[in-house]
């Protein structure tokens, strides 16, 4: 959706849109990296 007000409607960004823009990004990277090491784990267990 931010990229689309930027892009398309020319919405103004500033430093704290685009801190938070990181801050959101980092925070999914971040939950998809523990689901993944969390999913191999559990079938890494299951193994044994």
């Amino acid at each position: 959706m931010f990229l689309l007000a930027v892009t398309f409607y020319d919405e103004v960004v500033t430093e704290d849109k685009l801190i938070t823009f990181g801050f959101i990004w980092a925070a999914l990277a971040l939950f998809i990296a523990d689901a993944i090491y969390t999913q191999r784990r559990t079938k890494a267990l299951s193994v044994k």
